[in-house]
């Protein structure tokens, strides 16, 4: 009788398979969670997490406005419940990232992208890349929320789109102590 090989890669430690699922393109770093329950339990503790609310829509096809609102209420929910668990299991977030495109309807609202940002912040995220575009209608811009502002864990701040700082911290709230780079883009 031949022996089973054994799957050494699922046996290194978490940290090393951290790193080869950052070396990997998103979607087929998904993909290692179907390989075994070591790779799923890692892709659940990937400490880069990427959220897009036009690759989200590209996955699940919506039939009609109704739709459109259920998944998008799905897309907030699923955002926060990963979050959630990074928290509840003290893990750290390295990066996080966001993309949201309100094309009228499918607004998310602010308070939801508040939220992310501040759990984000309580994991001692170390990258935030948060890109806001609004495709119809009037231009909104989202104030940055305190938390992501005076968080002292953050080393990169990345801001796309329609997105402020409240120009009343500006002059003595802004701690950044870590920061390293600031981007912001329009």
């Amino acid at each position: 009788m031949e022996e089973v090989d054994q799957d050494r890669l699922s046996s290194l430690p978490k940290i090393i398979l951290h790193c080869i699922l950052s070396k990997l393109p998103e979607k087929d770093a998904a993909r290692t969670s179907v390989l075994s329950k070591a790779w799923l339990e890692t892709w659940y503790t990937f400490p880069i997490l990427s959220f897009s609310t036009s690759k989200f829509m590209k996955m699940y096809p919506v039939q009609g406005m109704e739709d459109k609102m259920r998944k998008m209420l799905g897309f907030c929910d699923y955002v926060k419940k990963t979050i959630l668990r990074f928290r509840d299991q003290s893990l750290t977030i390295k990066e996080f990232k966001v993309e949201v495109m309100n094309s009228g309807l499918d607004h998310i609202s602010k308070e939801d992208v508040d939220i992310w940002l501040k759990l984000a912040c309580e994991c001692c995220v170390e990258v935030i890349e948060y890109s806001q575009y609004v495709l119809v209608g009037r231009c909104q811009y989202h104030v940055l929320p305190i938390c992501a502002i005076e968080a002292k864990s953050i080393k990169k701040l990345v801001l796309k789109g329609y997105i402020k700082i409240d120009p009343t911290f500006m002059n003595h709230s802004i701690k950044f102590t870590s920061l390293r780079v600031l981007s912001l883009q329009q």
